[in-house]
């Protein structure tokens, strides 16, 4: 019994893949070659790029701040924030105005817009809280300036057997060493409670001399005062006048 051979079947070509893998694939200078450029630019990166520990950040932030002393949050409000926002009002590239009053002092935050220099805005609102006359004539100069992130990078504590004014006062010592060293930019004492001082009055002496508690009050900030007094024209120019003798 004899076979016939069939016909003999060639295989199909295949067309070429397409697409940016084939293509380095058939191209292996190219790809050995662009891996290359990326290794030595990863080197370069790598050794010219800015490197922090602790990167600053840039808050679109200004903040206002005016000491009031002695005075109680309603005086801060009424006399300070509310003389400074309606200064503030309508102004170009403000967002957001926060306004907080403490005790003996007033703080107000304003958030800018993000299409506005942080720096033209805070000029402006500084020349519009310096143009507020109706201020009382017990705060100290309003102070402006932009809100900047502060990092806390050590935490050192001062204990001993002594009184808290002791401890205070060691406290101040060592903070004023660390300012010395290079490399040390802001060093603060927290916890510290601020000196107070008290006045005790005797309710007899009261009724002999006919006084009263507001009276007291009255005099001894009456001789803690920081007042304008106006200005002297002269031939070279305007002498301002004030009188420094606020105490702390």
């Amino acid at each position: 019994m004899s076979t016939t051979p069939g016909p003999a079947h060639n295989p199909v070509p295949r067309p070429p893949e397409k697409g940016l893998i084939a293509w380095f694939t058939r191209n292996t200078v190219a790809a050995n070659l662009l891996m290359a450029l990326i290794i030595i630019g990863g080197i370069i990166s790598v050794m010219t790029i800015r490197k922090q520990m602790f990167p600053t950040v840039e808050l679109n932030m200004i903040t206002i701040q005016v000491p009031f002393p002695g005075a109680a949050p309603q005086e801060v409000e009424q006399g300070v924030i509310i003389r400074i926002e309606d200064a503030l009002d309508n102004t170009q590239g403000i967002k957001n105005i926060r306004s907080t009053a403490r005790e003996g002092l007033g703080s107000i935050s304003i958030e800018v817009e993000n299409d506005y220099s942080v720096q033209e805005v805070m000029d402006e609102v500084r020349m519009r809280v310096d143009s507020i006359t109706s201020f009382p004539a017990q705060i100290e100069p309003p102070n402006v300036y932009r809100t900047r992130q502060q990092r806390q990078i050590i935490w050192l504590s001062v204990y001993g057997d002594m009184d808290e004014r002791a401890r205070k006062q060691l406290a101040k010592s060592v903070r004023d060493d660390l300012r010395g060293y290079t490399g040390i930019s802001q060093v603060e004492v927290i916890g510290a409670r601020g000196y107070e001082i008290a006045v005790e009055i005797s309710e007899r002496d009261l009724q002999r001399y006919g006084l009263t508690f507001n009276d007291i009050t009255n005099a001894i900030s009456g001789t803690s005062l920081d007042v304008p007094g106006g200005s002297i024209r002269t031939p070279t120019g305007d002498i301002l006048l004030r009188a420094r003798n606020q105490s702390y």
